[in-house]
């Protein structure tokens, strides 16, 4: 049964006295919304004409907790400005009076701003049913009516004409631009509406009209037709704002500016294809490389002007570079828009030119290289240091199906052709937290989970980035967030970078016969190393894998690791290890492993990567308290890698054994002893669902006992997470499913710390 809020005392013409102060939030699950008093409040005014407030009562305060504070209390004209606050909890609230009644908003958790009001009373005490002091929001049925129509816009800015004071009016207009991306409305449509919503906010206090507009100006760049009123309100938006608000939404307005800039290209290249119309476009393209409208209009505008090479190049880059083609596709479908994807048109142009597909993975293989290449960095100077250089261990690990791994995998590749070899090193450690994975193994996942003793929650996911033992506070992001993960992730590296040490490490891998002799010794350590563990890792160079994240290539894959994922206990006052290792019995435990996982998971990988030619051992010395990397050393696997019959399982090339000296490390190896070492089993981790960033690690699947024997820790199972549950209401548009910086749709937060900003949007996004 609906109250109305016709029936209140509208007679106050001042904040003296008490009120009974209401927040209307949305129903749980629910189209409608609910009003909850859940305070009275009590105005006064002092002689001097000050004026003090403070709650008399609250509804349902749990036992133990004592009745908010009411702090901050301002009044100026007729604003009123004051912060509940209980414990650590803050509510900022902002009201205007008119007409006897104040209307206003509550800034609550989540960054949400709620409506409130507050009505005045001559009660000295709140009601005590339940029902009359949490109820349905008055108007309710007419509202859902008005939502339910066959034209849901019109009805519902008819309601809010109608009601203005009500808080569904609020909800009307959140409707009916989070419907402007996929219906077509006409600009006098928008333009009234846009007036309307500003004006109506108006009455909820500064706040919420601001909230208000940033919404209008989001929804309407997303319909990318409207740069002009996108334009009009964004100036207005800023003139509303204090210093400090704009400063807090520098990244949103910069973004909006751009994104307003973009949309005029387009549609004036789309209007007239003119060269003046084209150069702009072209300019804009190069200032934001991985924006994927103005790829598509250019490569529209390629096919249109018959230039057949450049069409090829910008539908290619729309094919291959990660999360372009999604996301336009997303785009298509929430419009209703049947279009071809870039992927088909790309090799519709390329078989035209060349009669055939020959050619064309290695044609997309290119625009990922150059893309690191275009985005190099640029570090400091190298200098000399005395003695033995202190080298930098950076471990990566990742899953190829993870697309929050696409940018640190970009980056980190960036960063190792930048940096020289005898200075940075890198491992690459695939697990199956992202999906399945054939690149993953046992002792890669060890190696990962191993990381669960240094992070707050004891938990893993991926990516996850560690330098010389060091997790970093970088996460994932889209690929537009390239040039900035670089930049972060040199802030990290240079410090460590240009350093001597004492410590030596002297490695040796020499395979003959179908066997890897692998050797290692240290100096320089000062005993004792109870704590100091050495740890090998056999990499291969460069594995070609074409993902469903969009790489197509990883470098420097972990394939095993002799000594195990634990590693080397010290001897005497070093380390040495001198041990054969039965290549075949390398390759059959990888594709016994995989194997097993598929049939585990009920999962089949289209290809298993297995070639292992271009091999490279990497030894490292770690303190197992402290987790630090003392020093780090690489050498080439030398010899034949001939792994048996394992090379014809897995169409892996054949290798002529062919006789070579064994590369060492500076110096030859000689070791004293010879150890045996098996690997330990780590730490066990959970899963970490709680950040959109990171794809959280999965829960342990059983594996055979034949693999179980030979691994650390079982496999994982690539479980799907239960869906989400489709709103029934229309919600704002949101089409990215991952943090982005640089895209104007859904502006960032400022970065926090080492953190890639999330995305600022008017709905939630699923993580990636």
């Amino acid at each position: 049964m609906n109250s109305s809020y016709d029936n209140i005392d509208r007679s106050r013409t001042s904040f003296e006295g008490t009120w009974i102060l209401t927040s209307t939030t949305p129903a749980p699950k629910q189209q409608f919304m609910v009003d909850f008093d859940f305070a009275l409040v009590e105005i006064t005014k002092d002689a001097a004409g000050n004026y003090q407030g403070k709650v008399a009562e609250t509804s349902n305060l749990p036992e133990g907790l004592e009745i908010p504070e009411l702090k901050d209390l301002k009044v100026e004209d007729d604003t009123i400005l004051f912060a509940l606050h209980q414990g650590d909890k803050i509510l900022p609230c902002e009201g205007k009076l008119q007409d006897g009644l104040i209307l206003g908003s509550l800034f609550g958790g989540n960054r949400m701003i709620l409506p409130l009001r507050m009505v005045a009373t001559q009660e000295t005490s709140l009601s005590t049913k339940q029902e009359e002091r949490h109820r349905e929001t008055p108007d309710t049925p007419e509202y859902l009516k008005a939502l339910q129509s066959d034209s849901p816009q019109n009805a519902l800015l008819e309601f809010a004409e109608k009601h203005p004071e009500n808080p569904y009016s609020l909800r009307a207009f959140s409707t009916i631009f989070s419907l402007a991306p996929v219906k077509d409305f006409d600009r006098d449509y928008l333009k009234a509406a846009a007036a309307k919503c500003i004006e109506v906010s108006s009455l909820y206090g500064d706040r919420m009209m601001i909230n208000s507009l940033q919404s209008v100006i989001l929804n309407l760049l997303e319909t990318h037709k409207h740069p002009d009123l996108v334009e009009t309100y964004l100036k207005k938006l800023e003139t509303e704002m204090t210093d400090e608000e704009r400063e807090m939404m520098s990244s949103m307005l910069e973004n909006s500016n751009k994104a307003i800039n973009i949309d005029r290209a387009i549609l004036a290249l789309e209007e007239s294809s003119t060269p003046e119309n084209l150069t702009q476009l072209e300019s804009l393209q190069k200032e934001s490389p991985f924006e994927e409208r103005i790829l598509l209009a250019l490569a529209n505008e390629a096919v249109k002007q018959d230039q057949q090479d450049q069409a090829i190049q910008y539908f290619g880059e729309l094919a291959t570079i990660p999360f372009l083609e999604e996301k336009l596709l997303r785009r298509w479908k929430m419009q209703q828009i049947e279009n071809p994807p870039p992927s088909v048109t790309f090799k519709e142009l390329w078989e035209k030119k060349n009669g055939d597909l020959v050619g064309i993975d290695e044609y997309q293989d290119e625009i990922l290289k150059n893309l690191v290449t275009v985005h190099s960095i640029e570090p400091a100077e190298k200098t000399e240091v005395e003695g033995i250089r202190r080298k930098v261990l950076c471990e990566f690990f990742t899953s190829a199906p993870c697309q929050p791994c696409v940018v640190p995998d970009l980056a980190l590749t960036a960063a190792d052709n930048a940096l020289d070899d005898d200075e940075f090193i890198m491992l690459i450690y695939h697990n199956h937290a992202g999906g399945p994975d054939p690149m993953a193994n046992p002792m890669s996942m060890a190696r990962h989970e191993s990381l669960a003793r240094i992070t707050e929650d004891k938990r893993v996911a991926s990516p996850m980035v560690t330098l010389n033992g060091k997790l970093l506070p970088l996460r994932g992001g889209f690929i537009d967030t390239l040039p900035l993960w670089e930049e972060l992730f040199m802030e990290e590296v240079e410090p460590l970078r240009n350093h001597s040490s004492r410590v030596k490490i002297n490695l040796s891998a020499h395979a003959k016969n179908k066997q890897l002799h692998v050797q290692a010794t240290t100096e320089g350590l000062v005993p004792p190393l109870t704590k100091m563990r050495l740890k090998l890792a056999l990499a291969e160079e460069h594995v070609d894998y074409v993902s469903t994240n969009g790489l197509r290539s990883y470098e420097m894959v972990v394939r095993f690791m002799p000594g195990g994922p634990a590693g080397i206990e010290a001897s005497n006052e070093g380390f040495t290890f001198d041990q054969e290792i039965d290549l075949e019995g390398i390759k059959r435990e990888l594709l016994d492993y995989i194997e097993a996982f598929e049939d585990q998971a009920n999962y089949r990988f289209e290809e298993k990567p297995l070639q292992m030619k271009k091999m490279y051992l990497v030894g490292f010395i770690q303190n197992e308290e402290t987790n630090e990397i003392l020093q780090v050393e690489k050498v080439p696997v030398t010899g034949a890698l001939n792994y048996g019959i394992m090379d014809e399982i897995t169409n892996a090339p054949k290798v002529e054994e062919k006789e070579t000296e064994p590369a060492a490390s500076e110096e030859e190896v000689k070791p004293e002893t010879k150890p045996e070492a098996e690997p330990a089993k780590p730490e066990e981790s959970q899963s970490t669902p709680e950040k959109p960033e990171e794809t959280p690690a999965k829960e342990k699947a059983d594996i055979p006992e034949a693999v179980e024997a030979k691994a650390d820790k079982p496999a994982e199972s690539p479980e799907k997470p239960a869906a989400e549950e489709s709103p029934a209401e229309p919600e704002p548009a949101a089409e990215d499913p991952a943090p982005e910086t640089a895209s104007p749709e859904t502006p960032p937060e400022e970065p926090l710390a080492k953190e890639i900003p999330a995305k600022e949007a008017p709905a939630e996004s699923p993580a990636p």
